[in-house]
């Protein structure tokens, strides 16, 4: 589980949001990781990081029981622009520039990630960046 909390820090801090600045940021980076666990590696998620984190856990998680439907197939643009917005947003980025870091920071978790060898945390990463690079068709996000 270690994996997953580390996938979500890495995620903010190269996208350079902080707790401090940005908690809808957050909310949905974490959102787009829980939607993709099983309800048990979500509570061990929650369990590992810090309380207010471990509560926006929660309630993604509750999402995703009101959803229940895998993350990617959920109305992926609308939340990978919600995630696009709320970065771009927190950083002061147009929408453009906020999914071009976006994608950029995914690609370089990816490639760091596949070195541990966890397919998990892989597919996770994979669903985001699916989702944000979709997000805005006009792009040219590859």
């Amino acid at each position: 589980m270690k994996n997953y909390r580390t996938l979500i820090h890495a995620v903010m801090q190269r996208s350079g949001i902080s707790l401090d600045q940005s908690l809808s940021s957050i909310a949905l980076v974490i959102r787009a990781v829980v939607w993709q666990l099983s309800s048990e590696e979500a509570a061990i998620l929650k369990l590992s990081l810090a309380p207010e984190l471990g509560q926006l856990v929660v309630e993604a998680r509750r999402g995703v029981a009101a959803e229940s439907r895998p993350y990617v197939h959920a109305d992926a643009g609308r939340n990978g622009l919600e995630i696009i917005e709320s970065v771009g947003a927190a950083l002061d980025l147009p929408e453009l520039e906020a999914q071009a870091r976006i994608c950029s920071v995914l690609d370089e978790l990816r490639a760091e990630v596949s070195l541990w060898e966890d397919v998990k945390v892989l597919e996770i990463i994979d669903g985001m960046r699916a989702v944000v690079s979709q997000a805005l068709p006009r792009a040219a996000v590859a």
